[in-house]
């Protein structure tokens, strides 16, 4: 039990010998801020300086006529008791504490306490302050503590830290997801348990460049998880300060890509290589070539450029229809492969084209190579035989030649070979003739009127409508047999007349225009570069008065990455008339999508090569999903190529792709008909 003091005997009136023995200090301690008050273990006030009434609103009088317990706040009653009591333990001479008292307007402040007893432990004495500032500060700062660390909880990233000798301190549950760690199991631990052997120096580098005050933002590279599985993350590494700045670790932000990177590496991969046959592309092919030949041409080496085309590959198609005849080409090319040896390199041209380049050979063994090839590759399908022609074109020390070069040697040679009535072999030999023989074709087929337009519908998946159309241009020889645009479209542009087709091309798609039909025409990358065709076009819509908006000019992604800037000007000119813009063939030539941010660009045409084996093959889907996402992110729509059947269609509409086209939508026709679906 506390021993009672009387008030009476303390607290006497005015001229008491306690209230006289403080008079002169009262004015003093009237003066401080702090709070000062004398009182009795049992619960009462017996003096209170003013500071106490500026703090609370009460007066003096009302804070002696009450028990001082009465203002505690009812949470803080049981711990002021059990600290008051402590006064009364032997040893114990000061105090401290915080509790809240009460306002005369209702609310509560806090005050922090430092009390004494007498020596007889019947007074006591103490000094309060109101801390209520302080302790709101605090709880802010203890909200916005846990406010940020539920944001840093809830985070799909991986976030921890480290001290200044890389031992993890924090561990998010982020962190604990991607690396496979528990909080327990990381804390205190190296961070270099999730760093693979090979990369810890360039770990250290990051953490000394946050030490020195350096933020290092989206590093890519590669961390180990628990269970030694390899990932790819985005690193944001940054300082770690103390509450007075000094810095005291590093922060690492980490972001799983593993998925984005693989899926970047076959992108990569199809941007070099034939998505059918997993040869290597023209583009590659050629880019290949030419290094080879600069190698040639400097060490004094000789070899051969074999360009293979099937004869009659055409009746597999008509016959049993494109899905038949890509398993035919896909045999084709793997028979083609086995043959060649590793240093050469081979390659699917397009169609049914393709081109084998074999080093260190001379011109009889490249012919003898050649026809072994011929002999060999002559195939049985369903009851018919494609065989194959073949040209050749050989370089050496004594005629040094560029890839473009060996490429239309090679084309000539080729065509000799057809000329010489198909499944041949020939060795180009220095004449020009066959191939000047394709120019002067086109030549004529442009001032004798026998060039033509197919159409082929697409297909607005989201109306149903089929409400546009591309233009595919043929040509007719002599004969008026129809040849199509592989086999006088490589010629033209070798030669350089590919200008005066797409002048033609483009003419008759601004009439078509003038005339209501929505229309897709494809332009070349050389005609792209010619200033002189958006002046053209300018001219044609405003002589013709066709809306520029039922116009799409197409190029290919290819083409556009190797001529950015005439792309970007063709491109935003074409905008400025009221044109769309479309990316044909688009993931063949991935290198890198910022690019599309350089590009006003309306539509994404996704390769025929993706889309005709969607449902079946898991890789296409995913380069499907990932073009339509990437086309949305950048506001643009997506027509996807060489749907064949109903699955296909309907697998397309679920990816969310937005128009679709090939001959389940509607096979080319004459532009003066259209028609329709099989």
């Amino acid at each position: 039990m506390l021993r009672a003091v009387r008030r009476g005997r303390i607290a006497g009136g005015a001229g008491s010998d306690f209230d006289g023995g403080l008079s002169e200090v009262k004015r003093l301690l009237d003066l401080s801020r702090d709070m000062f008050c004398v009182a009795t273990l049992d619960g009462w006030f017996l003096h209170l300086n003013s500071a106490w009434e500026r703090c609370l609103g009460w007066t003096i009088q009302e804070l002696l006529a009450r028990p001082y317990l009465e203002f505690v706040h009812p949470d803080d009653l049981q711990a002021t008791a059990v600290q008051a009591a402590r006064l009364e333990q032997p040893g114990i001479e000061v105090v401290e504490f915080e509790n809240r008292y009460r306002h005369r307007d209702g609310s509560f402040r806090w005050l922090a306490w430092n009390a004494r007893t007498t020596s007889d432990a019947d007074v006591i004495y103490a000094v309060a302050r109101d801390v209520t500032d302080r302790r709101s500060r605090e709880a802010s700062l203890r909200t916005s503590e846990q406010f940020y660390r539920r944001i840093v909880e809830s985070s799909d990233d991986a976030i921890l830290s480290k001290d200044r000798h890389g031992v993890i301190t924090t561990w998010n549950a982020g962190a604990e997801r991607l690396y496979g760690y528990t909080s327990e199991e990381a804390v205190g631990r190296p961070v270099r348990i999730i760093i693979p052997r090979d990369r810890h120096g360039e770990d250290q580098d990051m953490l000394r460049a946050a030490l020195g005050g350096d933020t290092v933002e989206h590093y890519e590279t590669q961390r180990v998880t628990k269970d030694g599985r390899l990932i790819d993350v985005s690193l944001t590494v940054s300082a770690l300060t103390d509450e007075t700045g000094e810095v005291i670790g590093a922060t690492a932000i980490g972001r799983d890509i593993t998925e984005r990177r693989r899926m970047e590496r076959k992108l990569r991969y199809f941007a070099d290589h034939d998505v059918l046959t997993g040869l290597l592309n023209r583009r590659r092919f050629a880019a290949d070539l030419t290094e080879r030949t600069r190698y040639a041409a400097r060490y004094e080496r000789s070899g051969a450029v074999l360009m293979i085309d099937l004869d009659n590959f055409k009746l597999i198609n008509d016959s049993f229809g494109h899905r038949e005849g890509d398993l035919f080409l896909k045999q084709f090319a793997s028979e083609l492969a086995g043959h060649a040896r590793a240093t050469d390199l081979l390659a699917r041209l397009g169609g049914d084209e393709f081109a084998l380049l074999l080093n260190e050979i001379e011109p009889r063994e490249a012919v003898e190579v050649a026809s072994k090839l011929r002999s060999t590759l002559a195939i049985e399908w369903r009851g018919r035989t494609v065989t194959a022609s073949v040209g050749v074109a050989a370089f050496g020390p004594s005629a040094p030649v560029t890839g473009d070069d060996l490429m239309v040697a090679a084309d000539i040679a080729l065509y000799d070979a057809k000329e010489a009535g198909r499944n041949q072999v020939a060795l180009y030999s220095g004449r020009e003739r066959p191939g000047l023989s394709w120019a002067e074709q086109i030549r004529c087929a442009l001032n004798e009127g026998r060039l033509t337009l197919d159409a082929q519908p697409i297909l607005d998946l989201r109306s149903g409508e089929l409400s546009q159309e591309e233009l595919l241009v043929r040509m007719r020889g002599g004969d008026g047999e129809v040849i199509w645009p592989d086999a006088f479209l490589p010629t033209a542009e070798r030669f350089g007349l590919i200008g005066q087709l797409d002048r033609w091309v483009v003419d008759q798609a601004v009439d078509l225009a003038a005339a209501g039909r929505r229309v897709e025409v494809n332009i070349s990358g050389a005609s792209m570069c010619d200033r002189d065709l958006t002046h053209a076009i300018e001219e044609r819509l405003r002589a013709t008065g066709a809306q520029p908006q039922n116009l799409v000019f197409e190029i290919t992604e290819t083409a556009a990455i190797a001529n950015m800037e005439e792309a970007r000007e063709f491109a935003e000119h074409l905008c400025e008339l009221g044109c769309g813009f479309a990316l044909d063939d688009f993931g063949t030539g991935f290198g890198s999508f910022t690019y599309l941010k350089q590009l006003p660009v309306s539509y994404l045409k996704i390769d025929a090569d993706f889309v005709r084996h969607v449902t079946t093959d898991r890789a296409d889907r995913y380069v499907i999903e990932a073009v339509v996402a990437l086309a949305r992110g950048f506001g643009q729509q997506t027509i996807a190529e060489g749907v064949e059947n109903q699955e296909t269609l309907e697998a397309l509409v679920g990816y969310g792709v937005d128009w679709a086209q090939g001959y389940h939508i509607g096979r080319p026709a004459p532009v003066d008909g259209m028609a329709a679906a099989p």
